[in-house]
């Protein structure tokens, strides 16, 4: 009688364990989730990471960083080999000028930030996938534990009622 109330004891423990491991694992998810869906409305900015839950906020902090960082440089690199190509055109106001040296160099750096942020999408896609194996696990855990939980508590009630009474 003691072992099987030991054992239901340890099952409860587990039980609670792998409930919090589940939920722990389904909030990463959640997070990720968010970070991914905040990612896919274009380039982060501090407005949008202000939104992301906090255990991701440092990550997201530091992608934008560094995706407008190489962006940049990249651009400068493809937007000067472009310019001594001599492809760029050639206006005769200076203004017509600056604004199509602007735009191309925009879209150099719109195309590098967008190859960073698939890379990116592409890790969180990975993130996600790891997150759903490993809580696929704990969801089966959490079914024997029950199931072995029902069993050693219907053989405890079943000894508990043939045990003597005493008045």
């Amino acid at each position: 009688m003691f072992l099987l109330l030991y054992r239901k004891m340890s099952l409860l423990r587990q039980r609670n364990s792998l409930s919090k491991q589940l939920m722990d694992e389904k909030q990463k998810l959640y997070d990720i989730q968010s970070y991914a869906a905040t990612l896919g409305q274009g380039r982060l900015t501090p407005a949008s990471i202000a939104t992301l839950p906090g255990s991701i906020f440092g990550d997201g902090f530091r992608f934008m960083k560094m995706s407008n960082q190489i962006a940049l440089q990249s651009a400068m690199q493809k937007f000067s080999i472009f310019d001594q190509s001599g492809m760029l055109p050639k206006f005769e106001n200076p203004l017509q000028q600056q604004q199509m040296r602007r735009y191309y160099f925009n879209c150099f750096a719109e195309q590098a930030y967008q190859q960073i942020r698939k890379g990116k999408e592409i890790e969180l896609n990975k993130l996600e996938k790891e997150i759903d194996i490993r809580t696929a696990r704990i969801e089966q855990r959490l079914q024997a534990v029950n199931t072995e939980l029902e069993s050693v508590s219907s053989a405890v009630e079943s000894r508990s009622q043939n045990a003597p009474k005493y008045a």
